[in-house]
């Protein structure tokens, strides 16, 4: 009854470079102990702290990793997800609620520095992705380790877990993925996973991101090589960036978010390398899109340079709209759904340039509407005034505000749902994020989140780390490099 969160440890240093990579699965509101899983409000462990440390999850005689005491600590329960042929693989660089695939609940883990398919030693760079389904058996394992490079391990404890690798060398296969509801109108839940360096029909570091449904992904452990999607075998659609260097699939998001209303889910895509870095996040509305790809250099995909292409254009336009950034803005580095943020029945995306004016950094909330409102091609500095959008500027030259994005629900009941706006550069990278609260009503034009708990219009919260031990000084800690939220049904 209580959600569980998935956080992901790719290891990552201030170099790029990373070792031991891991992701964590914790069992919300959920203690371990000799007798097996106990289930209790968090909000009723107050004494125990509430304060846990990852290496110990599962585990039953945890200790408080700031007081080192046993006697205030809170046995977390959990399972963590490792790749022990693969410990720099960035396991945990990206994760995601994958939704409902067949029947059972699911979540994505990404690996960009995971090797090519059928090899563990070779091709590093080229990523991985895994599908993992949901058991009734996860919060009782023997074993709170799975080892995503042994999948039989893992399905004889009862766990299928699917498999993305990639034949194409460094595409970095797994730097985004998310799930993205019925996007491609066959009744099924979908997921998208991000490739920017993916070099597609030729063209260089294009970027791609490969989309699946439940229909067509299997139920049981299996393999899939995502090079071959859409290709005659294997299912499914592979959009291409618009151009060499795009870096398209930097950012995937959705979550089921619709737009326009048309009761099919949309998606929206970042490719933060368009115009050597300038950026454009591209809105993609759900429908059949399968029937509208082409096949270039023998490779069969959907570019988005069609995407809000004036009408008359060959091949013909896809519907949506492309958002350009400014230079080194590196726009759509961040994207997500933003839920009903002015509660009008219409969903909204949010996208982010964390480069904007010397890494100030910005985030956009574009609001959805009727008749494909958000269509054709501008400039998130000159947005036109029949689209509606609220930008939120960071406070200060270096916070990177837009960084990271995502939907929250509504902190107080009646609420429509709010947002959460990652601002990892702040104070020289000490960092800080921002929750928005939803309005029922229409809330445009630009705000500095300086404004953010002050402003009657934002009426946001700041939230800053002071947890004893955050570390400081060489190793500033980024707080809001990563934020994520989820809607209530």
């Amino acid at each position: 009854g209580y959600d569980a969160f998935l956080i992901g440890a790719p290891a990552i240093n201030t170099t790029g470079s990373g070792t031991t990579s891991a992701a964590y699965l914790v069992f919300g509101s959920q203690a371990n102990s000799t007798a097996g899983p106990v289930t209790s409000d968090w909000l009723d462990n107050l004494a125990n702290g509430r304060v846990g440390d990852f290496t110990q999850l599962g585990g039953v005689n945890q200790t408080n990793p700031i007081t080192g005491s046993s006697t205030d600590a809170y046995n977390f329960n959990g399972v963590t997800f490792i790749t022990s042929q693969q410990p720099n693989s960035q396991l945990g660089y990206s994760v995601a609620n994958a939704g409902i695939i067949r029947g059972t609940q699911a979540f994505l883990i990404g690996a960009p520095n995971g090797t090519q398919a059928g090899s563990f030693t070779s091709g590093v760079g080229t990523g991985r992705a895994y599908l993992v389904y949901g058991a009734a058996n996860l919060a009782s394992l023997t074993n709170k380790t799975i080892d995503l490079d042994d999948p039989a391990s893992a399905a004889a404890a009862g766990v299928p877990v699917v498999t993305f690798v990639s034949s194409a060398l460094g595409a970095r296969l797994g730097d985004s993925v998310a799930g993205i509801g019925n996007f491609l109108n066959d009744g099924a839940n979908g997921v998208a996973l991000g490739a920017p360096n993916a070099s597609i029909s030729g063209t260089a570091t294009s970027g791609a991101v490969y989309v699946m449904t439940g229909n067509n992904l299997p139920g049981a452990a299996a393999t899939i090589d995502v090079t071959q999607i859409g290709q005659g075998s294997i299912g499914g659609l592979v959009i291409a960036g618009p151009s060499g260097g795009s870096q398209t699939g930097t950012a995937v998001g959705g979550d089921g978010v619709d737009i326009n209303g048309d009761g099919l889910a949309d998606m929206v895509i970042g490719a933060s390398g368009v115009a050597s870095g300038s950026g454009t996040a591209y809105v993609v509305y759900g429908g059949n899109l399968i029937n509208q790809t082409t096949v270039t250099n023998s490779y069969r995909s959907l570019s988005l340079a069609r995407v809000g292409a004036a009408s008359g254009t060959t091949p013909a336009p896809v519907a949506g709209a492309a958002i350009t950034g400014t230079i080194g803005e590196q726009l759509g580095f961040a994207v997500a759904g933003a839920g009903d943020f002015n509660n009008d029945g219409f969903g909204d995306v949010l996208i982010g340039g964390p480069g904007f004016a010397d890494s100030t950094g910005r985030a956009i909330l574009l609001y959805g509407g009727a008749n494909n409102i958000l269509n054709g091609t501008f400039s998130a500095s000159a947005i036109p005034s029949s689209i509606n959008s609220l930008s939120l500027i960071g406070t200060a030259t270096g916070d990177e505000a837009g960084y990271a994005l995502s939907s929250a629900a509504a902190v107080n009941s009646g609420q429509p749902n709010g947002i959460l706006v990652g601002s990892p550069g702040y104070l020289s990278s000490r960092g800080t994020a921002y929750y928005l609260p939803g309005h029922g009503g229409l809330y445009t034009g630009t705000f500095s989140l300086i404004d953010a708990e002050n402003s009657a219009t934002l009426a946001g919260l700041q939230l800053t780390a002071t947890t004893p031990g955050f570390p400081v000084g060489t190793t500033p800690p980024r707080f809001g490099a990563s934020v994520s939220g989820r809607l209530l049904a």
